[in-house]
């Protein structure tokens, strides 16, 4: 069987004829299954709608979508900068909510405090602007005053110079010490050849006393003599001592002092900036509350009709930026 089967050539015209014909039965089996379905979905299309129109909420933006500025405090509006549709560039100020601080003393602080930010990292004196006390900070009055109070101690620590005074004055001791130190040496040296003199004197005395020469009574005055200037040449000695004590003390404080200024200045500085950091901070509040500035640049629109001393509440859509292409 196998060897009949081996016979078979499949490549050949009959094979290859049986094996790519369809048989008719598969054929029109498929043709109906097709008509029928097309049947159906036309006939489907009676029966089931599909609305030409869809009714819809949609939202339509621009590329960049207007910007709403807010109240953040509730009052009157105060002062009010631009007009409706007025192009307008991104930080300025369109408006300010009622508050106790006058607006020309608050914009002079502010580009002071700009100016004098080299003064505060550089402590470079010839950096540092004059100025003003301002009457009507309100809020700000405060911490402005605690910077003024800053700058002016740490200035008055240079003009009133108490340590390098204090320094040069220690300084100005010990060196009339070492004068009084160098009369005192000298005073020893006459003493010691007083002392010299008067033990000549009192063994002279002592000699003559033997041979009877003087009595008991010129022998007590030579003694007398003697250990008065031996007293005077002792109490000189200790003078030295102290004199020297005394000038080295004085010399130990010189170092602490230096030591102190530098502690004192670097407290001062710190002082300052700390100080200078809280007002900024302080001001940045301050226009985060009352302040309605533009955040881009673009055409302002009013959202309603303001005006000068109008009560707006906190949350209020004040203005809005329509922002320019850039």
């Amino acid at each position: 069987m196998n060897k009949e089967l081996n016979k078979v050539e499949i490549r050949s015209e009959e094979v290859q004829e049986i094996l790519g014909h369809i048989p008719p039965k598969i054929i029109r089996s498929g043709i109906g299954v097709i008509l029928i379905s097309l049947v159906i979905i036309i006939g489907g299309t009676a029966f089931f709608h599909y609305p030409e129109i869809l009714q819809s909420e949609i939202v339509i933006t621009t590329k960049n979508p207007p910007i709403n500025i807010l109240a953040k405090q509730s009052g009157k509006i105060q002062e009010i900068f631009v007009n409706d549709a007025d192009t307008i560039e991104k930080g300025t100020v369109l408006g300010i909510i009622e508050n106790t601080s006058n607006t020309k003393d608050f914009f002079f602080l502010k580009n002071q405090v700009k100016e004098i930010e080299t003064f505060v990292y550089s402590f470079d004196t010839s950096k540092l602007l004059i100025y003003n006390k301002f009457p009507e900070l309100g809020e700000l009055q405060t911490p402005y005053l605690n910077f003024v109070s800053a700058i002016t101690e740490y200035l008055n620590f240079f003009e009133l110079d108490y340590f390098n005074n204090k320094i040069d004055g220690i300084n100005s001791q010990v060196q009339d010490f070492s004068v009084y130190y160098g009369q005192l040496i000298k005073q020893k040296g006459i003493l010691e050849k007083q002392i010299q003199i008067s033990n000549k004197q009192f063994l002279r005395d002592s000699l003559l006393l033997q041979k009877g020469v003087l009595v008991e009574g010129d022998i007590e005055k030579s003694s007398q003599s003697y250990y008065q200037t031996l007293l005077s040449y002792e109490n000189a000695k200790t003078q030295l001592a102290n004199t020297i004590m005394q000038i080295n003390t004085l010399k130990q404080t010189v170092p602490d002092l230096e030591l102190q200024s530098l502690e004192t200045l670097k407290k001062l500085q710190m002082q300052v900036r700390e100080t200078y950091q809280t007002l900024l901070s302080s001001i940045k509040q301050w226009e985060n509350k009352y302040l309605l500035v533009a955040p881009e640049r673009g055409i302002v629109s009013f959202t309603g009709i303001w005006n000068i001393n109008q009560n707006i509440a906190s949350g209020d859509n004040v203005f809005t930026i329509v922002p320019l292409e850039k």
